[in-house]
């Protein structure tokens, strides 16, 4: 499921740079409580709230929903 993915993946860049809840959700321009809904899969981001979060953590939407980050495996294995 795309939630499932995004949550995952949201958990995973955040712990990867050492990121709390609350800095993540600053960078993107989003409340804590919604980012960690979304963590949880209890809220399902908006076009426009995928692209604070793209914008926010300098990255681009193909790495925000990468089925690899889901997996727990590196692009080069």
């Amino acid at each position: 499921m795309l939630e499932e993915r995004l949550a995952q993946n949201l958990i995973e860049m955040r712990n990867k740079n050492g990121w709390t809840q609350e800095t993540a959700a600053e960078l993107c321009g989003l409340s804590v409580r919604y980012w960690g809904k979304m963590e949880r899969c209890q809220a399902t981001a908006t076009l426009a709230t995928l692209n604070k979060i793209t914008a926010g953590l300098n990255i681009s939407a193909t790495e925000l929903l990468d089925e690899v980050l889901y997996e727990g495996s590196s692009k080069n294995d």
